[in-house]
């Protein structure tokens, strides 16, 4: 709706690039819909009214704020579902550098906290690969969601602060899993290839990574999604992001993600990086790695 668009006599206002608020325009940035207010009454609208039946017109007698999604900055990003996406997708998986996607892709999740992005990579990894989280769920069912990866740090923690590169290599291993952790300042962006290359061509590991949204033009701050798959020819890895409520999967280069992994994180003083997850220790290294947190 333009502002020359005749509105309703009972929607107050809804103007683009603005929206009205009382005495106050909201404006609507390019990356989503910030502050957005709308005024309705009940019965406002004739049933003739297109703009009733639109599939983003949010309920009626509600006030409503914040953000639906945001666009995903293209380039440097491909959107998973664009064409050009799709086209990625299917020259990757006929070169069989997207050996883990149909495992990952299967338990896909979207954090259930702002600050579990973490937790949520975490458990759709450990799900993928079939590992046993050994206690219930909810009824009878065994399985991973975040909630069930409380056992070396405590949610409300993670939900206050999130989690650090280093916690979450622990809870890793306390869900039965390996994990090696490689910070970007004591590896290359080759051996990152490697290990992205290794993951992408079997269903035995994946990877997550840990990086700074800005390298990728994106907007929050530091973020951990696993990698679905590699295109060789491009040297693009499909990130499948767990804020799906925000960004939808995207393919990015994987030399500007290794740049995201080259932030350096506050509160440690230390770079980012990415953590190879694979199926469960022997109990010998599973009794090493305890001898070495002891």
């Amino acid at each position: 709706m333009t502002q020359n668009s005749t509105h309703p006599s009972h929607f107050y206002d809804l103007l683009s690039p603005f929206c009205f608020s009382g005495h106050n325009f909201k404006f609507v940035t390019p990356y989503g819909y910030s502050n957005r207010f709308l005024f309705l009454k009940k019965n406002s609208f004739s049933s003739s009214n297109s703009f009733l039946h639109s599939p983003s017109l949010p309920p009626e007698n509600i006030m409503v704020k914040g953000f639906y999604k945001r666009l995903l900055p293209s380039p440097p990003a491909v959107d998973f579902v664009s064409s050009n996406g799709k086209k990625l997708f299917l020259e990757a998986f006929q070169n069989g550098t997207m050996q883990g996607f149909n495992s990952l892709i299967s338990y896909f999740q979207t954090q259930s906290e702002l600050t579990y992005c973490g937790l949520a990579s975490l458990s759709m990894i450990l799900n993928a690969l079939a590992i046993d989280p050994g206690r219930k769920w909810k009824g009878p069912w065994r399985w991973f969601d975040e909630s069930m990866l409380d056992s070396c740090v405590p949610l409300e923690k993670v939900k206050a602060n999130g989690i650090s590169f280093e916690k979450l290599v622990s809870i890793a291993h306390c869900a039965g899993a390996k994990a090696e952790p490689f910070r970007a300042s004591h590896s290359t962006i080759d051996d990152f290839r490697k290990y992205v290359t290794k993951c992408s061509t079997s269903d035995e590991c994946h990877v997550i990574v840990s990086y700074y949204r800005a390298a990728l033009k994106q907007t929050g701050a530091g973020h951990y999604s696993p990698i679905g798959g590699y295109h060789v020819g491009k040297d693009m890895v499909l990130i499948l992001d767990v804020a799906r409520f925000k960004y939808p999967p995207h393919w990015v280069p994987l030399a500007l993600l290794w740049q995201g992994m080259n932030y350096i994180v506050e509160s440690t003083g230390q770079t980012r990086g990415f953590l190879l997850i694979s199926r469960p220790h022997t109990k010998l290294d599973m009794l090493n790695f305890l001898d070495s947190n002891s």
